[in-house]
């Protein structure tokens, strides 16, 4: 068992981190505080020089790293009740485990 947990770590360790940035798409939500999660990932690209985000499936997404971790960045496009769509997406498309998933969104 303990092998196999050393083997899962090192694929966690080389494979894809995603950070998702929940909101509601659309001019309507951009600047309220349910788009508390587009807005950190926007400043997150911004500082971390990573490109412009491009259409994926349900999402708006970029990748670069941080830190030396492969890093994707996505804001779905669905609305916040329907996000769990795109995650689980993005998470099959990039074979990555939910422990590498980090979700940001406003909690009030």
């Amino acid at each position: 068992m303990v092998n196999n947990c050393k083997e899962r770590q090192k694929v966690a360790e080389k494979s894809w981190k995603i950070i998702i940035g929940l909101g509601n798409p659309g001019e309507r939500y951009r600047n309220s505080r349910h788009n508390a999660g587009f807005m950190t990932l926007a400043v997150m690209a911004k500082q971390r020089c990573f490109s412009d985000p491009i259409r994926f499936r349900n999402s708006l997404v970029t990748k670069g790293a941080i830190e030396g971790q492969r890093v994707v960045l996505a804001w779905p496009q669905t609305y916040m009740n329907h996000s769990g769509r795109a995650a689980k997406e993005l998470l099959s498309f990039y074979k990555a485990y939910t422990a590498t998933l980090l979700v940001i969104n406003d909690d009030l």
